[in-house]
């Protein structure tokens, strides 16, 4: 079993990188800490700088997150209110009421048909507010009396604070961007001190024990991933009518009537070295030429050393 250092990516891994070693110095004598005076320094001071940093970084995605959902809310009532506003228009407009017929339809840039417009866009949505506001308004002027049931007051009300809204998002869009770039100028900082601490760590940890290491470096916020080990086979190719070494056999270790696996040709000695991550039941397959192929069943472990010999046996002669 082996392991590997995993650098963190993500803001957040760095933080956590960070963290843990800032939290363990603190009670901890310069002498006995596995930090140098130096790097102690540049992780004091850093730590909370990037911590504050994404922190700002994650209050201006909360705005940012209230101000769209405070947005698409009154932009569902505008289209809502404006909706009801035409279906009025075109009800009314059928019906024959006094004040309503076809060239209504065109003060609201309505179709004759009066069928209503499409509002699956916010820029639809918008202009359909501002054609039932002139359309209510050229009514007006005409000496017709506006709608109250829909009135054009309350659609300009919810358009006025549909803009005020929408301003409120791109501003807190832009905050939020403007977060993110201090972030990320000040990440080359955070991963610098991350890699100074972790070289301390492994410094302080190399004449460790493997576990023991491991344990200790993962307790101070160095991070790993499980690299799986070979498992290792000396191969030993001989001839079974007299022992003798057969050279250049071929041989793979996989399944009889597969083509992947590891694959290797014996030395003049017969033998060979090979290494394979084809872990559980699996075979050895030898080839050479003469010789009836051989397929010997292995169970192979992470981190095992087997020591295989296989005996070929010569082909019949033809008659």
């Amino acid at each position: 079993m082996g392991f590997q250092k995993l650098f963190p990516e993500t803001d957040n891994a760095i933080l956590e990188a960070l963290l843990k070693p800032l939290n363990l110095i603190t009670p901890i004598v310069p002498s006995n800490c596995p930090i140098s005076l130096v790097n102690r320094g540049l992780l004091t001071t850093n730590a909370p700088l990037f911590e504050s940093k994404l922190n700002f970084v994650s209050q201006k995605e909360s705005i940012k997150h209230k101000k769209v959902t405070e947005y698409q809310t009154i932009l569902k009532k505008l289209k809502g209110k404006v909706t009801n506003g035409f279906k009025l228009v075109v009800g009314k407009v059928k019906d024959g009421d006094i004040g309503f017929d076809s060239a209504t339809l065109a003060l609201y840039k309505l179709p004759l048909s009066g069928k209503l417009p499409k509002l699956n866009t916010e820029a639809a949505i918008k202009k359909a507010a501002l054609d039932f506001i002139a359309g209510e308004t050229a009514r007006e002027a005409a000496g017709g009396d506006l709608l109250t049931d829909v009135s054009k007051a309350d659609v300009d009300a919810l358009l006025t604070e549909l803009l005020a809204k929408e301003a409120e998002r791109e501003a807190a869009s832009d905050a939020l961007v403007a977060a993110i770039a201090v972030l990320q100028a000040f990440r080359p900082t955070a991963d610098d001190v991350v890699k100074k601490i972790w070289d301390d760590i492994e410094f302080y940890t190399k004449d460790m024990e493997e576990g023991a290491r491991h344990t200790f470096s993962t307790n101070w916020g160095m991070v790993f991933i499980h690299v799986a080990d070979f498992a290792y086979l000396n191969v030993t190719i001989l001839n079974d009518e007299n022992g003798e070494p057969i050279a250049g056999a071929k041989l793979r270790i996989g399944k009889p009537d597969g083509k992947g696996g590891a694959k290797g040709v014996t030395t003049n000695a017969g033998t060979k070295e090979m290494k394979s991550k084809n872990f559980g039941e699996t075979f050895v397959i030898a080839e050479a030429p003469g010789f009836i192929s051989e397929a010997r069943a292995i169970t192979l472990a992470e981190g095992q050393t087997l020591d295989i010999t296989i005996r070929m046996k010569r082909k019949p002669k033809s008659a």
